[in-house]
Order: structure tokens, then sequence, then C-alpha cells
């Protein structure tokens, strides 16, 4: 099922597969997918199908980490770019830019329903999705129209310190490492820490979606259970208001889970025991 003409090379036990996934309106998102090695054509030996949604200033490639630990339990990673990320770059678009918010969703939507189609998975299959940062902000509003995906949403933007953030520095540094060298990094952009390589029309994206109005509204309306995790050294989010947030959740199944050790992205180069046993138990969960 694997072979389809595309770049494959086995990496650290991991098969990655490497492809440009063509959308309605003529745009391309790159998609990373990685399987076990010994599972590249049986799919029957798979046991999890989990799909990634990376962070502002992150790409596809950012959760190798996480990926290997998937396949090393005989699962399946998909991780793709966001427009404007990575390699998903269209015509005149400049890295960090999105369209609206209105397309990211609909593309969004569209990598969650045709995702098994693409892997040449079957339809039964349950679809596990992680987000991160702006990507479990996504998600959450992605749980308005697909209410039969299992969910966790790992440090999601619902809601970030006023405050100065210490050491932002060092926050930058680990957040973009791996997507621009360092010494390039412009001065920090507004609120989130990051760098102008978030427009100004993402940033009004970002005030659009994390509107206390707006955000309470969409978390009354999900019913699905939602599944939060949130590093225990994150300066960057306010875990008192993400925890008042979780209370207009419908679903008495969500939680929120601190992990000790890790800040704000708990994605680190070595995986935690204490993440490893979360996210197990989170893979086995019906």
């Amino acid at each position: 099922m694997f072979d389809r003409k595309m770049l494959h090379r086995g990496k650290k036990g991991m098969y990655e597969r490497n492809e440009f996934i063509n959308l309605p309106d003529g745009r391309s998102l790159f998609l990373r997918v990685f399987s076990p090695v010994k599972a590249r054509n049986d799919e029957h030996d798979l046991k999890d199908l989990v799909l990634v949604f990376h962070d502002l200033g992150q790409n596809s490639g950012c959760f190798q980490p996480l990926a290997k630990f998937v396949t090393e339990n005989k699962g399946l990673c998909a991780v793709f770019d966001l427009p404007g990320h990575g390699k998903s770059l269209g015509d005149q678009m400049k890295h960090g830019d999105i369209k609206s918010t209105e397309s990211l969703l609909l593309d969004s939507i569209f990598m969650v329903t045709s995702i098994k189609k693409i892997l040449g998975l079957a339809g039964d299959r349950p679809l596990k999705v992680i987000g991160h940062g702006f990507g479990a902000l996504l998600l959450t509003y992605l749980l308005l129209y697909k209410k039969d995906l299992k969910v966790l949403l790992s440090s999601p933007l619902w809601k970030m310190n006023e405050k100065p953030v210490l050491n932002k520095r060092k926050m930058i540094e680990a957040a973009f490492k791996r997507f621009i060298p360092l010494p390039m990094l412009p001065t920090p952009y507004k609120r989130y820490g990051a760098s102008s390589l978030i427009t100004p029309k993402v940033q009004d994206m970002i005030d659009q979606l994390t509107s206390e109005k707006t955000l309470i509204w969409a978390l009354q309306h999900i019913e699905t259970p939602i599944n939060v995790l949130l590093g225990e050294q994150d300066k960057l989010l306010n875990h008192e208001a993400i925890h008042s947030f979780m209370l207009h959740l419908i679903n008495e199944k969500s939680l929120c889970t601190k992990i000790e050790g890790v800040g704000f992205d708990v994605w680190s180069e070595d995986l935690s025991e204490e993440f490893q046993t979360f996210f197990t138990g989170w893979l086995q969960e019906s």
C-alpha cells in the first residue's frame, strides 16, 4: 500500500514517505508519512493512525521524535506542513503567511477527511489527531465540523500570558531552531513572542480565534471529548485561564494533563518517560 513511487527512505527504524497533496483550489500541502519499516506493505500490522497539526513557525520535520515513538509501537504518523510553512508554499506566498481563517479551516477539513484515502487505508480505521500550539487552536474549531475525531490538544493557544515571558530568547530559539537559523531571527512580534514571520494578517487571525467570547462559544458546542496536554514549565500559556475554558466543555470525559519537567514544546528531542506513559494510554483508549 505504500509503494506509490514516492520518496522513500529508512530512518531510525522508520520508513518515511514524502509527497505533495493537491487541494481543490490548485494549491498543495506537503505531507510526511512515517511508518514502521516492517509494516510497509501490510496495513493490518498498523495499530494506530495519527495525524499531526503543527504550531506556527514549525513544520512537519519537527515531530520526528513523536513519529519514532508512534512507529515503534506499530503505528503510522502523518504530519503535513500548514500553508505558508515548510514546503507548503503557494505562488507569491511567504513563510509564515496564511491566506485566511476560512481557507485554513477548509484545508484542515480536507486533510482530516482525506488522509485515509491518501494513504490507501481502510475507511473504518480510527483516526487520532494531535494539534500543538496554533495547531491545537485550529483543531478546537475543526471539532465543530468533524465530531468523530479522537483529539489531543497539546499546549493549545487558547490564552497566552500577558506579562513578559522569562527567557524569551531561549523560548524563541527552541521554537524556531528548525525553521530558520537563530542569527536571522528578527525582533519578537507582539504577544506570541515569535517573529515578524507571523504577519499582521496572521496575528489578526490569532486574535480572532482567541477572542474569549468566540472561544467560549466554540467550546460550548463541541461534543467530542478533548484531551488537553500542558507542560509544567511552560511560561507562554496561561494555564489557569485554560483550565477555566475547559469548564465550558459539555463532554464530561474531557481531561487536562500536565507533564512535569517540560515547557511549551512537550515534543522534546527525548520524550520523557511520563509523556510516553501518558501518550501510550491516550493511544490505547477506545
